[in-house]
């Protein structure tokens, strides 16, 4: 199905983004990549549906840039401030498709070492593990992505940092010089 509609609305939960319409209100448009629209653009969606309330996209166009880019918008995905305009090329697009190529390559291992330790369990019929498994796999790049785009802010890197600022710092109670010979 397609359709075309100014943004209403967008969020986040836990696994994917959603977009609302404001000529088909009270419907969710999801998808698991964090689309480049945001409030007041005005998009082509083509979806699937899914239910009354729900559909997931297959493709979305903005049809007009009105200002609502998700990273501008005051209900951005997530708190991180937009970037200054002049601060990165105008498309990454290159860029951005060899850093979720090489994410890819890491995900795919990732996933089946997941599936082989039984960390995760796809239920149901063939088709059904098949859809639980890419979604996994989509999940799995999507988190892998954002940490390698952005490194220094990912929260691996954050973890390991703060780490070893506090291996690097002497506990109060470590031993004084005449205290060793009692280890050897």
């Amino acid at each position: 199905m397609k359709i075309k509609g100014t943004v209403s609305n967008t969020g986040k939960s836990k696994f994917s983004f959603f977009i609302m319409l404001e000529e088909r209100d009270g419907f969710y448009f999801n998808t698991k990549f964090e689309p480049k629209c945001g409030k007041g653009d005005v998009v082509g969606i083509e979806y699937e549906q899914k239910g009354d309330t729900r559909g997931n996209i297959k493709k979305i166009v903005v049809l007009e840039d009105n200002g609502g880019a998700a990273a501008s918008s005051s209900d951005s995905w997530d708190d991180t401030p937009a970037p200054s305009k002049g601060a990165a090329p105008a498309s990454n697009n290159r860029q951005d498709s060899i850093v979720w190529q090489s994410v890819l390559k890491c995900s795919v291992p990732f996933v089946a070492a997941l599936l082989a330790a039984e960390a995760f369990k796809p239920t149901g019929k063939a088709d059904a593990k098949r859809t639980q498994i890419e979604n996994l796999l989509d999940e799995v790049t999507y988190r892998f992505f954002t940490a390698a785009a952005d490194p220094r802010n990912s929260e691996a890197f954050k973890t390991n940092t703060k780490i070893d600022e506090d291996a690097a710092e002497p506990e109060e109670d470590d031993a004084k010089d005449g205290d060793w010979d009692e280890w050897e």
